[in-house]
């Protein structure tokens, strides 16, 4: 996730976690239940994104109805 949305989320009052590769945000969800994940689209998080939506492992634990917002710059993503 691009800093400056971190950022911008914090200074709204948000409390953010921020992971830089999958293998991070793997760790990040065996403790952590959050309202919203966001991601930046490259090829680690594509598997990240995979694992959440098949219910794989760790990312298993993450509630269905939690919102999944992916970022990309690449416009053909």
């Amino acid at each position: 996730m691009p800093q400056i949305i971190a950022d911008n989320l914090t200074a709204d009052g948000y409390r953010v976690l921020v992971a830089s590769d999958r293998a991070k945000a793997m760790a990040l969800l065996t403790t952590a239940h959050p309202d919203l994940i966001l991601v930046d689209v490259n090829g680690q998080t594509l598997g990240l994104l995979d694992a959440v939506r098949s219910g794989e492992g760790v990312a298993g634990r993450v509630n269905p109805d939690t919102p999944l917002i992916v970022l990309s710059r690449d416009a053909d993503r």
